[in-house]
């Protein structure tokens, strides 16, 4: 039994405790691990490539502590090369070490990406089989891990991991004057990106609000099993009042599919969406004016 425990002060910097014991926000990670589910997750979609990078990488990092190491090494060699093509640009420093971090870069960085594509495609998986339930087997959600030298030039179809190291390679190759001209990197997985598909076409471009909510959603339960896979247990599953966001099918599916399965904490503005026997199993907490009180247990 471990306790964990963070302390929030608008004064002082956060403290995060494991065992009484104060502990770094790095090492922290992988004590309690946990899926959220809130309305802001429409980011993953609509938002950058960066949004889609960070659900990918915190995914990663809560199960698997040498990703965390790799991604650390990574941002390392990322900060020290910029600095060295930043000194480049203005005619300073030793273009030889270029070279130098080039092959430390393309090293770590295809490590991190034959992760990613590892992962996303177990995800795909089980997300792609929450899908066909949730849409009631009408749609098929695939996921797509898509590289950062990955354009209309360079088809998907070329991105399997055999090829990263000489993608990389020829990448670094090809904009080495634009880098140095611009004073930052432009290749790795720092870059890379995840697209969602149903039935073959991007759900950002041409999906609807409903269908973009879906997709996430089927891709948070899949979380559920990869991450019991890894480690063998569930994580706790945090709903941020979501139940007004999703239609009757889609609460009652996701409901069923919870209880009595792991700690599921639920925000929301009503119990009408809840059935009596999970209200009965439930320790339900109101919120008023900054105080929780306890309702019934």
């Amino acid at each position: 039994t471990r306790t964990l425990e963070i302390r929030l002060n608008h004064n002082t910097p956060k403290k995060i405790k494991v065992n009484k014991k104060a502990t770094h926000p790095g090492d922290y990670m992988g004590n309690l691990n946990v899926v959220l589910f809130t309305p802001d997750d429409l980011s993953l979609i609509k938002g950058s490539p960066n949004d889609r990078r960070k659900f990918l990488d915190l995914e990663i990092c809560q199960v698997n502590p040498i990703y965390r190491s790799l991604l650390g090494e990574y941002q390392k060699i990322l900060y020290h090369r910029n600095a060295l093509l930043k000194e480049l640009m203005y005619h300073k420093g030793n273009r030889e070490l270029l070279d130098v971090w080039n092959e430390q870069l393309v090293k770590c960085g295809v490590k991190i990406m034959e992760k990613r594509y590892e992962v996303i495609k177990r995800l795909g998986l089980l997300s792609r089989l929450m899908h066909r339930k949730l849409s009631n087997g009408l749609e098929e959600l695939e996921l797509q891990y898509v590289p950062f030298y990955t354009s209309q030039n360079n088809p998907l179809h070329d991105t399997f991991p055999i090829h990263y190291k000489k993608r990389f390679l020829d990448n670094l190759a090809n904009t080495k004057e634009l880098e140095l001209k611009r004073g930052y990197t432009l290749n790795g997985p720092h870059r890379d990106d995840l697209h969602f598909l149903i039935n073959t076409m991007d759900v950002k471009t041409y999906g609807s609000q409903g269908q973009q909510r879906t997709a996430i959603l089927a891709c948070r339960l899949a979380e559920l099993e990869y991450m019991r896979s890894e480690i063998g247990t569930l994580p706790v599953i945090l709903l941020d009042d979501v139940m007004s966001e999703l239609d009757k099918h889609r609460k009652e599916f996701l409901l069923k599919l919870l209880h009595f399965k792991t700690q599921t904490i639920i925000t929301t503005t009503t119990l009408d969406d809840f059935a009596p026997d999970i209200l009965k199993n439930a320790a339900v907490f109101h919120v008023k004016a900054g105080h929780i009180l306890t309702q019934h247990a």
